[in-house]
């Protein structure tokens, strides 16, 4: 039987949320900021339903 874990290039369970869960848009340029803004790039999933609308909200 395959886990949804068993996917992952990166094992979720793991690994901690930098931003808790929760994204906010700002200008900072802490050495934090970059930090949570660098997780939340390389940990977000975009595929079905919101994959379509991000592709037509970017393409329009």
């Amino acid at each position: 039987m395959m886990n949804n874990r068993d996917i992952y290039q990166k094992d979720p369970a793991t690994r901690k949320l930098v931003n808790e869960g929760v994204a906010s848009v700002n200008d900072e340029k802490t050495s934090q900021a970059l930090a949570v803004l660098r997780y939340e790039l390389e940990t977000f999933v975009c595929d079905g339903q919101y994959e379509k609308g991000m592709s037509h909200i970017l393409e329009t």
